[in-house]
């Protein structure tokens, strides 16, 4: 009804759809070009032009089908956790713990907590220093298999004899030098010459996670792994148990090394 009375001339159009369209197109252009050039996930382009995925997902292919999928070829090479996995020949699940670790460089790929992990190149070069282990049995260099999550063995025989050395006692602690790479043996080195003062000031979990500004995952690795000296609480429990506190000094040591390699790593 309303487009016939505007064919006959009876009614006025006050506003013209295909000019509204195109200034919209026009803002958004740059906008979802930028975003998927960095690999970004359809929820994270819809947070940022304010629509749903499947609406980010529909400005995209109209995007594509006019000018083309080479306008969103990244101007550096960035690949998603899969994508570098099978570049390096390793399960996508080693790349995510290595991220989720903090031993290579990498960024999320959306805004959720669970999202994907990109890698530029820096990241992948990392990645290829971490895909050769050093069999713990027989000292022989062999490459990470797919379906083993970083191995310490190079073979089944290997692996089987570990077992019983393990069984036995006669292996080295997880806090060995040789078991740790990358930050983590540089951290190792420098706390096994470092005292803590007799006024040490102690902090909580997430005092500790603040001032050493890694992450949980690594912050966890650190206590798992024995690296960082813990004590308990002497008044507050949690879950029935003692509240362990970090030593603040050795939280300030894993700050200076991390920050350090972080540096070092986005130079190269």
């Amino acid at each position: 009804m309303h487009r016939r009375l505007v064919a006959e001339g009876k009614l006025q159009r006050t506003w013209h759809r295909q000019a509204c369209t195109k200034a919209l197109s026009k803002q958004r252009i740059e906008t979802i070009t930028v975003l998927k050039k960095q690999r970004a996930t359809l929820e994270k382009i819809g947070d940022v032009l304010t629509v749903t995925r499947e609406r980010a997902r529909q400005l995209i292919n109209k995007l594509e089908a006019k000018e083309g999928s080479v306008v969103f070829t990244p101007n550096e090479l960035l690949l998603t956790s899969a994508e570098a996995a099978a570049e390096v020949g390793v399960s996508q699940q080693t790349v995510s713990i290595l991220c989720a670790k903090g031993e290579i460089p990498c960024r999320r790929r959306g805004n959720h907590s669970r999202s994907d992990y990109i890698l530029d190149h820096a990241g992948l070069e990392a990645l290829k220093q971490y895909v050769t282990g050093t069999c713990c049995v027989c000292g022989t260099k062999f490459t990470y298999d797919k379906k083993r999550r970083l191995a310490k063995t190079c073979s089944k025989k290997c692996q089987n004899q570990r077992i019983t050395q393990r069984r036995q006692g006669d292996v080295a602690p997880e806090e060995d030098l040789d078991s740790l790479q990358g930050w983590h043996r540089e951290l190792w080195l420098k706390l096994q010459k470092h005292t803590i003062p007799p006024d040490e000031h102690w902090l909580r979990w997430k005092e500790a996670l603040e001032k050493s500004g890694i992450s949980v995952t690594q912050l966890w690795y650190l206590r798992r792994r024995k690296i960082l000296f813990m004590q308990p609480h002497p008044t507050i429990q949690w879950d029935e148990k003692p509240l362990m506190m970090y030593a603040g000094s050795e939280v300030e040591l894993v700050r200076e090394v991390y920050s350090a390699w972080l540096a070092q790593t986005n130079s190269t």
